[in-house]
């Protein structure tokens, strides 16, 4: 499915249904990219003992930690647009980068009940 197409109902609320509940496999990603770091600290140490790349070096380090979490929320947003956004207001269903909800506490919940967007009354699901 397109991420610009409408959600089902069932998808949309597949997507939601775990919300607020903690599960450890959420922190793979995070031992994954501090893993990689580890790995990256690793590898320049036994390249480079002397430190004669510093510079080099502290630069792929400072583009790992920024590059990796920038494309990686960016590739969440594409993917998963059409189930944390409005498409026409671009309201969030749930909460924002702050952690804060703005309207309805969630707004999904609403969505998933009527199918529209509780800011401008868009359409969201399809099998309304």
């Amino acid at each position: 499915m397109v991420a610009t197409q409408q959600p089902s109902r069932d998808a949309f609320t597949a997507y939601w249904k775990d919300y607020g509940v903690f599960r450890w496999r959420q922190l793979l990603w995070y031992v994954g990219y501090l893993g990689g770091l580890a790995l990256y600290v690793f590898v320049v140490r036994r390249v480079d003992p002397d430190g004669r790349f510093l510079i080099a070096s502290l630069v792929l380090a400072a583009a790992y930690l920024v590059l990796v979490p920038y494309l990686t929320i960016r590739r969440v947003h594409t993917t998963f647009a059409r189930f944390i956004r409005c498409p026409q207001c671009d309201d969030w269903f749930g909460q924002d980068a702050s952690g804060a909800y703005h309207g309805p506490n969630p707004k999904f919940r609403g969505i998933i009940e009527t199918g529209r967007c509780s800011k401008c009354g868009a359409q969201i699901l399809s099998d309304v």
